[in-house]
């Protein structure tokens, strides 16, 4: 397998989906030289950005391609940065940019995306991503940063985890933090949690993260919605404790305390919400295993 590093020349990078986490990496690799496609069927995006550039408050405006179609083109990195309700039509559309090398890297909230992307790819060239960059989309083609974080990578299978490693480094080659992390579900299972305290409390109460922990009533169903979390995840072959993940959890919405979850922003806006792949997700995997949930189900059916 080819090295996915900066080579001298300019790699083929597909962005697909140019919302707030898209844009800040479009941005990321245009400034580090790269020059990603982006690809996005939003009229307005498609006309904003192809006139003006896409635009990053206090970085300025970087005069990158998009389409509204993935093309008939081999790309050497696939990043997945759209909804995961748009997951049933997004990924079987990357088809005829994958070749026997692309790395295919998802960046998406959610369970299951992995799942669903090894359905349709081989495994190896699947790897699964959480970012702690904070940033909204607050128009089309406008993206505002709120906060640099860590990106971290893990390969879909853990037996092969060169790619994933390489992947690591080609982002931190072009100043974007990146840490390798060899065990993907697990990886996931911490995301999934601290996404099943965080998004679905800001929509319900239309708060900011740090209200979360502020606000006694809400700060009180975190608390359940984190022991529902750990859990579920430790009947999936987890070890997590509640010490570990309260203050990974209610750390994180410390640091992000002024931010709103992307759920909340959608909530407002009137999109729908990626409540299953995240809500939903910790629901069905409990009664797979027999388990209750009672919190993660009021506050899935308050926003389904």
């Amino acid at each position: 397998m080819p090295k996915l590093r900066n080579r001298g020349d300019i790699m083929k990078i597909a962005i697909v989906g140019v919302g707030a986490i898209g844009g800040i990496y479009a941005a990321l690799l245009a400034k580090a030289g790269e020059e990603p496609l982006l690809i996005d069927n939003d009229p307005q995006k498609l006309k904003v950005i192809s006139k003006k550039g896409l635009t990053v408050e206090g970085w300025g405006s970087f005069d990158l391609p998009i389409v509204d179609t993935p093309p008939q083109a081999e790309q050497d990195l696939l990043i997945i940065a759209t909804k995961t309700y748009l997951n049933d039509a997004v990924y079987p559309s990357l088809r005829p940019m994958l070749g026997q090398n692309t790395t295919i890297f998802t960046l998406q909230n959610g369970f299951g995306n992995g799942e669903a992307l090894a359905e349709l790819y081989p495994s190896e060239q699947i790897c699964v991503g959480s970012t702690y960059w904070g940033a909204i989309c607050a128009e089309a083609g406008l993206v505002l940063p709120k906060g640099k974080g860590l990106t971290v990578v893990a390969p879909w299978l853990k037996a092969e985890p060169e790619r994933a490693q390489d992947l690591s480094d080609f982002l931190n080659n072009c100043d974007i933090i990146a840490e390798f992390e060899e065990d993907a579900l697990s990886m996931l299972w911490h995301k999934l949690v601290l996404n099943s305290i965080a998004n679905p409390l800001s929509a319900v109460y239309r708060i900011k993260n740090g209200e979360i922990l502020t606000n006694p009533q809400v700060f009180k169903l975190a608390k359940a919605l984190l022991r529902e979390g750990v859990m579920v995840a430790n009947a999936y072959g987890n070890d997590f404790t509640l010490e570990e993940m309260s203050a990974l959890s209610f750390g994180t919405l410390k640091e992000v305390a002024e931010n709103q979850t992307s759920m909340l922003r959608d909530k407002l806006a009137g999109r729908p919400l990626e409540i299953d792949s995240i809500t939903g997700a910790i629901v069905k995997l409990a009664h797979a295993k027999g388990l209750k949930v009672p919190v993660n189900e009021k506050m899935l059916a308050a926003l389904q």
